[in-house]
């Protein structure tokens, strides 16, 4: 997600990662927009020179040629479709255009591919997107869900919160607050608007001035004698190994709800492990080292799923899942294992440049035509 996402930590300096790749100043740019049951979505009709969606908060999807498609017309246009699904990394992050995403090369004029990545969804958001966008997709050929790092980048983060039957999601503790609030706060009328702008600006106080923090504190102590409801999957003591245990136990449940869809839509169900740094054998290179050793100072808990043992693991898990439903598995990462250092494909743990792209696109060329 871009600079608005609640919990971002603040790097003391900037990140070379804007020197590097350019375009990463539009993704920053670009904030998330309140949206029922799925939080948030990507920001509606937002422009730049890199990274371009359409009034439904998506990627603009387009045809070789950069004709865009208009997805409310998708069904007279096209017989058929593949739905591609996942994060920010599905989205496009630091890809430098539309046209340069996995989507976008995964797309025939015939077959389009459709990008349904939503910046910081988790499992859980990318099933129900898919629901709410069903009813403006023709027959769909493939559901390829690209996804796997976010569920792990949840359950690592020290303070998260993963309930057991229903999991978690990034910034929850912010939800309702800015900046989800503040496009919904419009729909309403003036008073709902002056109530969010108090709060925003009790918020920000509350995080700059320690002295307004402690007043704040203090007068709640006296005022505010109420227990807090306690439950066990509020603790945020939770380590990873246990959030890891409650997040996998429901992409399981999820998997089996993917592939009863794609049953129902007479769809072949594709889960591609997505590449992250430490599931490839890929030597890292000069600027993707850079990169990453700047997030984990910032980050340190990526070093919890980042490596070789935890892909091992968390792989085998998804793979098992999938051949216990009938859905296919494929691990992009595979794709990346014979490239060498000289070769920059990752801009961090997960977010690709674009020959990483066009290379996560052949690779799931091969496997699902």
């Amino acid at each position: 997600m871009g600079n608005t996402q609640p919990g971002v930590r603040i790097m003391s300096k900037r990140h070379p990662r804007f020197e590097l790749y350019p375009q990463h100043e539009d993704y920053y740019r670009m904030f998330p927009a309140y949206r029922p049951f799925v939080f948030w979505v990507n920001e509606p009709s937002y422009r730049s020179m890199s990274v371009n969606s359409d009034e439904l908060g998506l990627l603009h999807n387009s045809l070789p040629g950069v004709r865009l498609l208009d997805m409310r017309r998708l069904k007279e246009s096209h017989r058929v479709c593949d739905i591609i699904v996942g994060g920010s990394t599905v989205f496009g992050v630091d890809a430098s255009g539309d046209t340069s995403t996995i989507s976008a090369f995964l797309s025939s004029h015939d077959v389009p591919c459709i990008n349904l990545g939503n910046r910081g969804a988790v499992s859980i958001q990318e099933l129900q997107l898919f629901l709410f966008y069903r009813p403006l997709f023709p027959t769909i050929r493939n559901i390829i869900l690209l996804s796997g790092v976010n569920d792990c980048s949840l359950a690592s983060l020290e303070g998260s919160v993963i309930f057991d039957e229903f999991g978690g999601l990034f910034g929850q503790d912010h939800y309702m607050t800015y900046p989800y609030m503040s496009n919904l706060s419009a729909c309403y009328d003036d008073r709902s608007y002056d109530r969010l702008r108090l709060y925003n600006s009790i918020e920000r106080r509350y995080r700059e001035n320690g002295f307004f923090r402690s007043l704040v504190r203090s007068v709640l102590a006296m005022s505010y004698k109420r227990e807090p409801m306690r439950n066990q999957a509020n603790d945020k003591r939770a380590g990873f190994d246990r959030k890891l245990e409650r997040q996998t136990a429901i992409l399981a449940n999820q998997l089996f709800i993917w592939k009863s869809l794609a049953d129902a839509h007479g769809a072949r169900m594709q889960y591609v492990l997505q590449p992250c740094i430490g599931w490839t054998a890929k030597e890292l290179s000069h600027d993707e080292r850079t990169c990453y050793e700047m997030d984990l100072e910032v980050y340190p808990e990526m070093g919890l799923y980042a490596n070789p043992d935890f892909h091992s693991t968390f792989a085998a898990f998804i793979s098992e899942t999938c051949s216990r439903l009938g859905a296919g598995f494929h691990d992009a990462n595979e794709a990346f294992d014979g490239h060498r250092g000289d070769s920059t494909f990752f801009t961090d743990v997960c977010h690709l440049t674009d020959q990483a792209n066009r290379v996560v696109a052949e690779y799931v060329k091969s496997k699902t035509s």
